[in-house]
C-alpha cells in the first residue's frame, strides 16, 4: 500500500510544487526515489485536520501517514527556512479554563480517548513513527506574539515549534491504527505575525527534500 501525504492547506501546496517534488499532483507525488505516494488536503486546524484524515485513511488504507506543512519555531535553536521531522506530538488549548488558570486534560484526569475494549489511549501527547525526535506543540489558535509564543513555550518546554494541524491527524493515526511521521518547514518565529517576513518556500523545500530522504533510506532498506 502506498504511503498518505497531507498537506494542510492548498497554500502549502502551491509553494510544495514549486520545489520539483511532484506535489502539484492532487492524488499522486512522484519523489525522487519515484516511489508512489497519494498526496491530499487535510485542511487547517485540528478540528478539520482530524475529521479530514480519518475520511482519507478510510478511503486509501495507506500503510502510513506523512504530514507535511509549515510551522513556527519555539526555540532559537530551530531556525526559519529549515526542516524538522518531529518525534511527538502535544496539544495545548484543550482542557478546562483560561490564560493562567488553564487546566489541559491531563492535569484534570481526563484522556482524549480510551476504549476499555482496546488498548488505544490518547492523552495530551502522541509518540509518532520517528520516537526520540524533538516535540511539536498543535494549538487551537497561533501564538499572537513573542510574548505569547514565549508563555506557551514555558508551560510545554519539550517543544520546538507550534503547529495547528499534527496531534489532530495524530489522533486519526491512533484511532485508525496506522503510523505518522510528521516533516514540518519552519516558516517564521512563532507569535510572528507578519506574513511578509516568512519564509514559506525555502522552508517547505527543505521539508519536502526531508521527505525525500526519509522515502529513500527505506526503498534502500527494502532492497
Amino acid at each position: 500500500m502506498p504511503d498518505l501525504i497531507l498537506i494542510p492547506t492548498e497554500l502549502e501546496r502551491r509553494f510544495l510544487s514549486r520545489c520539483g517534488h511532484g506535489f502539484n499532483h492532487r492524488g499522486d507525488c512522484d519523489n525522487a526515489t519515484n516511489r508512489s505516494a497519494d498526496v491530499e488536503l487535510c485542511g487547517f486546524g485540528l478540528v478539520a485536520a482530524t475529521a479530514r484524515a480519518m475520511q482519507l485513511i478510510a478511503l486509501h488504507r495507506p500503510s502510513r501517514v506523512i504530514l507535511i506543512g509549515i510551522a513556527g519555531s519555539l526555540e532559537p535553536s530551530v531556525q526559519v527556512g529549515t526542516a524538522v521531522e518531529f518525534g511527538s506530538v502535544a496539544v495545548d488549548g484543550i482542557g478546562v479554563g483560561f490564560g493562567d488558570s488553564f487546566q489541559n486534560a491531563a492535569a484534570m484526569g481526563w484522556k482524549h480517548w480510551h476504549d476499555p475494549l482496546s488498548s488505544v489511549t490518547i492523552g495530551d501527547r502522541i509518540e509518532l513513527q520517528n520516537a526520540g525526535g524533538p516535540e511539536l506543540l498543535s494549538v487551537c489558535a497561533a501564538s499572537t506574539d513573542a510574548q505569547h509564543a514565549a508563555l506557551r513555550h514555558q508551560v510545554y518546554r519539550n517543544a520546538v515549534a507550534e503547529d495547528m494541524e499534527g496531534f489532530g491527524v495524530a489522533v486519526a493515526c491512533q484511532l485508525m491504527q496506522v503510523p505518522l511521521r510528521i516533516v514540518r518547514g519552519i516558516s517564521n518565529v512563532a507569535g510572528n505575525r507578519d506574513f511578509k517576513t516568512w519564509q514559506v518556500e525555502p522552508a517547505l523545500k527543505q521539508a519536502a527534500s526531508l521527505v525525500d530522504a526519509i522515502l529513500m533510506n527505506e526503498e534502500g532498506q527494502s532492497e
